[in-house]
């Protein structure tokens, strides 16, 4: 094929290939976002114990411990400190957090007990 008064090789078209996927390629590398992948925390398990909301309370504010309350269950997010600190406001609420949690805690995390009533 003759391009003005050039002829387009195969050869020509194969390097105009190679070119534009190092292009591709290069870009994609500069412009991609470092992922940083998350701190997987190792905290000891707790013993399996029914607790008060105030015990839960006490628990979160001296040993440090991020439990979550779903449906009167407790579960030890502790291990992901860091999805439990950006979501505090959601995890820490008086009655427990929403419906749409429980099947990730319960597949994730360990189960620690039961909400007692006061």
């Amino acid at each position: 094929m003759q391009v003005g008064e050039y002829e387009l090789t195969l050869t020509d078209v194969a390097i105009f290939v190679m070119i534009v996927v190092a292009l591709k390629k290069s870009f994609k590398w500069l412009l991609a976002a470092n992922v940083v992948k998350p701190t997987k925390y190792q905290v000891q398990p707790l013993e399996k114990q029914d607790m008060t909301i105030e015990e839960v309370t006490r628990m979160r504010s001296e040993e440090k411990r991020c439990l979550v309350v779903v449906y009167d269950k407790i579960y030890d997010m502790s291990s992901s400190q860091d999805l439990y600190h950006n979501n505090r406001e959601v995890f820490e609420t008086r009655f427990g957090c929403g419906p749409e949690w429980e099947p990730i805690c319960a597949r994730k995390y360990p189960f620690v007990g039961r909400l007692l009533m006061n």
